[in-house]
């Protein structure tokens, strides 16, 4: 009984993949470089069919360069601030909570050596109204994501080589990290 439960699931999973590869990619996105930074601006249409793993957000805008170069030259100094506060918080924590402060601790002193090896991917999201840059950065052969320029990269596990942040635009302010877990 579980077989024939599991035949069209895995059918209809191979007849998904298949259709999904015979659909055109979109043309590449132009991309924006800076000092230290390469990526790509999702304009809000685009970003309405991709899977972004943010469920609270609302709306989509599309992130002019000046946005992008704002949020940029705030990047290495807050990524700082958050290594210093994780740092802070390892002898106060237990547990758990604890090794979250060393996890992120350690990735992003890592990160921050190597930060502009990071490719990005920006977007912008509204939630509760309020405008922010959601930042999809990964470190990895360009042939590994061929498609970087089209679609976001989604990947599981990875560790620093994939990560994400949100900036919130009006009050120029970073929220926390997200760093894939060593899988």
């Amino acid at each position: 009984m579980g077989t024939s439960l599991f035949v069209p699931s895995a059918l209809a999973l191979i007849l998904w993949t298949a259709a999904a590869a015979e659909r055109p990619l979109p043309p590449p996105l132009p991309v924006l470089t800076g000092r230290g930074f390469t990526g790509v601006v999702f304009p809000a249409a685009q970003a309405r069919g991709e899977r972004i793993d943010q469920p609270e957000a609302r709306d989509y805008w599309t992130p002019s360069p000046a946005d992008v170069a704002e949020m940029e030259s705030r990047l290495p100094s807050a990524l700082v601030r958050q290594r210093h506060a994780d740092d802070r918080l390892q002898g106060r924590s237990t547990g758990a909570r604890r090794d979250l402060h060393v996890f992120r601790s350690h990735h992003i002193g890592q990160i921050l050596d190597h930060l502009a090896a990071y490719r990005r991917q920006y977007v912008g999201i509204v939630v509760q109204g309020e405008k922010r840059l959601f930042v999809n950065c990964f470190r990895a052969d360009p042939q590994q994501h061929a498609s970087w320029r089209q679609h976001l990269v989604d990947v599981d596990d990875g560790g620093l080589d994939y990560w994400r942040i949100q900036y919130q635009v009006d009050r120029k302010r970073f929220m926390e990290i997200d760093i894939n877990s060593d899988g």
